[in-house]
Parts: structure tokens; C-alpha cells; sequence
């Protein structure tokens, strides 16, 4: 007998902007969560995920910024993520409107100026930190088996120091 343990709603944005990979032309696939969002490209396995607060800093880098009037706009489906950033002595809560081309990010309690950023960017800017991610691996994990070498070569020392030490005695 089989029962269900958890149920989870899961929620893709599958996106208007198209990037070419491989000589295909794949749309951006969004899976919002709580403290981060994973991108992909449809019909590919490889997963970037972007924490909320980069995207944040992003946007506001880029400068592109709409005014709106309140947190909620009639026909719109805001996220409000679990990442915060402090201002003014205060965490706010960021909050995320996905839209086809682009991505509207905003601080919950400032008057309603939302920031945009593109889905190209935000996916490159996965990539970038994906390749980054995966150097820093491969040299931890040259420094780990030059740390092993360098370990085995004093067990060696060692061991040839006491079979003299035993030959003499």
C-alpha cells in the first residue's frame, strides 16, 4: 500500500525570450522558489539557479525602473520571495512580477517602483556564476589530491626514516 507524503505545487514560467543553444532556438524555462530561481532552456537537462538578491542588484545596476501605483496591479501575479535586503534599517522582503520578455523586481514598502531586468540576463548571469562555481571546484579539488601527494610523500619519509632507524639498532 503506497500513500502520498507531501504534495508540492510547482511553477514554471516558460518565457517569450529565446536563446540559441546548439544551433536550436530554445525558450528560457523559469522555476521560481522561495530564495532563488532555476533557469533552463526547454528540452535541456542543465539547471542554473540565481539567488533573488543578485537579480535584485541586476536590475538596479541596469537602472530601467517603472513606477506603479501600490504592490498589486490587477491582472499581474506577484511572488514575494523569502530573500530580503536591508534599507533603511529594515528588512524588505523582494518582490518578483514575472512577464514574458522580462522580470519586474521590487522591495516590499517603496512606493511601488519596480525594477526590470531581462530573462537573457538573468540567464547568462546563471551561466556565468555556474562556470565559476565549476572552477572553483576543479581547484579545490586539485588542491585536495596535491594535499593527499604531499601527505602520502611524508608517510613515505617517515616510513623510510624508522626502517633505517631499525637496521641500525
Amino acid at each position: 500500500m503506497s500513500y502520498l507524503v507531501d504534495r508540492h505545487t510547482q511553477i514554471l514560467f516558460r518565457t517569450a525570450s529565446v536563446i540559441c543553444n546548439d544551433g536550436r532556438r530554445r525558450p528560457i524555462v523559469a522555476d521560481p522558489r522561495a530564495e532563488f530561481v532555476v533557469l533552463a532552456l526547454a528540452g535541456t537537462k542543465k539547471r542554473f539557479p540565481v539567488s533573488w538578491d543578485r537579480i535584485y542588484r541586476l536590475a538596479l545596476e541596469r537602472g530601467d525602473s517603472e513606477g506603479t501605483h501600490g504592490d498589486r496591479q490587477a491582472g499581474h501575479l506577484l511572488l514575494r520571495t523569502a530573500s530580503c535586503i536591508y534599507q533603511t534599517g529594515r528588512a524588505r522582503p523582494i518582490l518578483v512580477e514575472p512577464r514574458p520578455h522580462d522580470l519586474l523586481v521590487a522591495l516590499s514598502g517603496t512606493a511601488g517602483t519596480k525594477h526590470a531586468v531581462s530573462w537573457e540576463r538573468v540567464y547568462w548571469m546563471g551561466r556565468e556564476l555556474d562556470a565559476i562555481n565549476a572552477r572553483f571546484e576543479e581547484n579545490a579539488l586539485k588542491a585536495q589530491s596535491n594535499h593527499e601527494l604531499q601527505h602520502r610523500l611524508r608517510l613515505r619519509k617517515t616510513a623510510h626514516r624508522s626502517r633505517k632507524i631499525s637496521a641500525v639498532t
